[in-house]
């Protein structure tokens, strides 16, 4: 599935309406050479009574996973947004010190950030375990940043000249990126679970089918009726999709705030002496 989310926007809803839109017309072309001259009335007489039954299974079950797979993403622009703001504090409770430990951590954390941006986000997308014990942890490329900025801090915070409001700041402000993280990684690593989306994708070809049988008994031109649904089905199917996956797919978290911050502290904004 993790091919399926990667694709492109258009690529990815245009392909779901031509599967879907080639899987009506097969079936609707062998159900009506099977019964020709409506002699399939009774089975669509029949068929009229599950289309209600069936249709409310496929909206409750894709709304359901489009509103889990949206809150995941929304969730997890939040998770980023709040580790943005945790490494602005980081920044800013460093205006205390002296100038030289001011470089020092301010610094570290810019070279934290570059990392997170250039080596670590590019791989939440993928499929894989994030340990975050383990510094050569594939898609943790970040970790040996993060460990060295924290103790640069435990470093800094310690020494006898520090202000106790300075070294508390720091070290609080630095804890909570760190969970932050943690937290974004363990966001990184939830998946729709596939029988979920393989059970949608049932139960919109199984409501596809019931309709093409309520018209049999009018025959094969009745069921470009059905098109509308059909529609409805295709987007439905690659909105889930598009939303499974918050760091790969065509709705996406996105870095700008870190990147953004980065670029201030690169630029040196949050320097006492430069009036930041």
């Amino acid at each position: 599935m993790e091919f399926l989310t990667s694709l492109p926007t258009w690529i990815l809803f245009a392909g779901s309406i031509l599967f879907f839109a080639g899987f009506t017309y097969g079936a609707s072309t062998y159900l009506h050479n099977k019964f020709p001259n409506k002699t399939g009335a009774p089975y669509a007489h029949t068929a009229e009574y599950y289309n209600t039954v069936i249709g409310a299974l496929f909206a409750f079950l894709t709304a359901f996973l489009i509103n889990s797979a949206f809150t995941t993403v929304r969730t997890t622009n939040e998770i980023v947004a709040a580790e943005a703001s945790a490494a602005n504090r980081v920044a800013w409770a460093t205006r205390g010190l002296p100038s030289a430990d001011v470089s020092a951590v301010q610094e570290s954390l810019a070279r934290y950030l570059s990392a997170l941006e250039t080596e670590e986000w590019p791989n939440l997308g993928e499929s894989t375990s994030y340990d975050l014990e383990e510094e050569s942890s594939e898609g943790a490329l970040a970790t040996p940043e993060l460990n060295a900025l924290q103790q640069k801090v435990f470093e800094v915070g310690s020494r006898p000249y520090v202000p106790a409001l300075s070294a508390e700041s720091l070290q609080s402000a630095v804890d909570d990126l760190g969970s932050e993280r943690r937290a974004r990684l363990a966001a990184a690593n939830s998946v729709l679970p596939f029988s979920l989306f393989l059970l949608a994708v049932i139960s919109g070809i199984t409501l596809i089918v019931n309709l093409i049988i309520t018209t049999l008994r009018d025959g094969r031109k009745a069921s470009f009726v059905s098109a509308g649904i059909v529609l409805v089905v295709a987007l439905d199917i690659a909105l889930i999709l598009g939303l499974t996956a918050p760091f790969d797919g065509p709705f996406t978290v996105k870095v700008d705030p870190l990147v953004t911050l980065y670029r201030e502290i690169s630029d040196g904004r949050y320097l006492p002496w430069a009036g930041g």
